[in-house]
């Protein structure tokens, strides 16, 4: 998922708060930040088993969602990237261009000129794109909501350019019929989208995914992001808001 801020884009690192204190005075304790909840990791032990941690969020399995789910049908909403497909191979395309890691790209001369280039994102969806591929359990969850005859939503923070063969390639590729065309917020709030369609459950690979759930007051279920995803913005830290995270979800 393109994670996006209330900043004029997510591509641009956060400056840095820099506090200067009194040497011989204590700050106020409001002025002390309690301290960051550490981000949730996966160790590959000795025995070749894996050592989960994602305190303070919570594991679930795709049974254990299945089994909290409500019996009546409800709205769902889906990010795209990275939640269910794996979209490097383009973002790589468009980012770095296609000679190369070294080479500049060809729409523009950094992060923020590529994603303000309208070429950008027309080019992503009718030609890069062409190299993105499922995540599994974008298709166990599609299907899992499909069975239910829950209405699933798209809302990415892509920008909304020529984006026609996403809608299509979408439909092909998960063989579902999605409730209204995607919702592309354009590197802006996905808030007043989720509220908007009325969505009871949010699924996204980005902290700002989970946080709009948040703020709108819905579940958000964290999918996680493949490890070798292209670094196209800051690095989730999954289960710092105490939300569920999918086990295994970044295949």
């Amino acid at each position: 998922m393109i994670a996006s801020t209330r900043a004029t884009t997510v591509l641009v690192g956060f400056a840095a708060a820099v506090m200067v204190g009194c040497a011989h005075q204590a700050p106020p304790t409001s002025a002390i930040k309690a301290p960051e909840a550490a981000c949730g990791k996966s160790t590959l032990l000795g025995n070749g088993q894996l050592a989960r941690s994602v305190s303070p969020g919570r594991w679930i399995t795709v049974k254990d969602l299945e089994s909290s789910l409500p019996k009546a049908p409800m709205d769902v909403g889906f990010d795209i990237d990275d939640t269910l497909i794996f979209p490097s191979a383009g973002f790589q395309a468009v980012l770095l261009g296609t000679a190369g890691s070294g080479a500049p790209s060809p729409y523009g001369a950094d992060r923020r000129a590529v994603v303000a280039n309208p070429k950008t994102w027309n080019d992503l969806h009718h030609l890069h794109d062409g190299y993105a591929l499922p995540k599994v359990i974008a298709r166990e969850l599609l299907a899992l909501h499909k069975q239910r005859g829950d209405r699933i939503h798209l809302i990415t923070a892509r920008a909304g350019v020529e984006a026609a063969p996403l809608e299509v390639r979408m439909r092909k590729m998960f063989d579902v019929e999605f409730a209204g065309p995607i919702v592309f917020t354009a590197l802006k709030s996905k808030t007043d989208a989720i509220r908007a369609r009325k969505l009871a459950i949010y699924y996204g690979d980005s902290d700002t995914d989970i946080e709009y759930a948040k703020e709108v007051g819905i579940r958000g279920v964290r999918v996680l992001r493949a490890t070798n995803a292209i670094d196209y913005d800051r690095a989730p830290c999954f289960g710092k808001f105490g939300e569920e995270v999918l086990i295994d979800s970044d295949r």
